[in-house]
């Protein structure tokens, strides 16, 4: 099976007699069935004279590895340590308007109306958008979606929600889609994270500002509009990021009256069409 790892360097071995020693040791593992000797797992370094070993009830791996002259005679026995996992996401980050104020004015307020507000409608709409909440901070929550679209339609529904006047608060929204570092915990790290976090920090209060990478996803799929903000310089991001904020009152508005039936007069009216002679024959007039 292969599995990707990384090498760290943890033990001398200073002299031929502690190798020999732990290869003997090994040996006797081997024999009783409790470790095997393997080939090098796919894509991994070698180094000529290395040996590979897996520990069978845990999957351990020992790699060691030929030292050079400095250190003398001996091998550096590494244990397996997996690789940081990495994944593609579209990422949700939301900020409650004017947060530290309201806390000033009313703390114990401000803060049951954001609990409610999480409660009722954000976490409602995540597992309606199939999101997951990656975590919340005392005025602003992180959320992970499988597809810039789900993440997107979310974000109109938690806005539309809060103006329909489900809260007194308001929230920013950032959404942005990259490559994000996953903890052992779940929790999402990187770049990814960052810019959907720094959006949020530049979007309108009650509005929603996707990343150029969203905006190429879910252009024409969704009953949107947009507004191209151009390209923002933002913080600690060491690239501009081209930003577009979303429109989905406007959108749905035009929509409504393209498709519209046009109204009737108030008072009886005669359409006056031109006539057409198909036989060719002369009419008599009537005086």
């Amino acid at each position: 099976m292969a599995v990707s790892w990384e090498w760290k360097k943890i033990l001398l071995f200073g002299s031929l007699r502690e190798r020999d020693c732990f290869l003997s040791w090994m040996r006797g593992q081997i024999a009783s069935g409790i470790s095997e000797e393997i080939e090098p797992p796919p894509d991994q370094p070698r180094e000529p004279g290395d040996r590979w070993f897996r520990h069978i009830p845990t999957g351990s791996l020992w790699r060691l590895v030929p030292i050079n002259d400095t250190y003398g005679p001996g091998f550096w026995p590494a244990l397996d340590k997996p690789r940081v996992q990495r994944r593609l996401a579209a990422i949700l980050a939301a900020d409650v308007v004017g947060y530290s104020a309201l806390m000033q004015r009313a703390e114990e307020a401000t803060y049951a109306e954001f609990e409610r507000l999480k409660r009722e409608v954000i976490e409602p709409d995540l597992s309606r958008h199939e999101g997951r909440l990656i975590k919340t901070t005392g005025d602003g929550a992180l959320a992970e979606f499988v597809s810039p679209s789900a993440a997107v339609r979310c974000a109109v529904e938690i806005q539309e929600s809060i103006a329909s006047g489900q809260s007194d608060l308001k929230l920013r929204i950032g959404v942005n889609l990259g490559e994000v570092i996953v903890a052992a915990d779940g929790d999402l790290f990187g770049d990814g994270i960052n810019i959907a976090v720094r959006l949020e920090g530049v979007a309108d209060p009650g509005g929603i500002l996707i990343s150029e990478k969203v905006y190429s996803e879910v252009e024409g799929k969704l009953d949107v509009g947009f507004e191209d903000r151009g390209e923002q310089q933002l913080k600690n991001i060491s690239k501009p990021v081209r930003a577009y904020a979303v429109r989905a009152g406007a959108h749905r508005a035009l929509t409504e009256r393209l498709g519209a039936t046009p109204p009737l007069p108030d008072k009886p009216s005669i359409a006056v069409l031109p006539f057409e002679n198909m036989s060719g024959s002369i009419l008599p007039m009537a005086w």
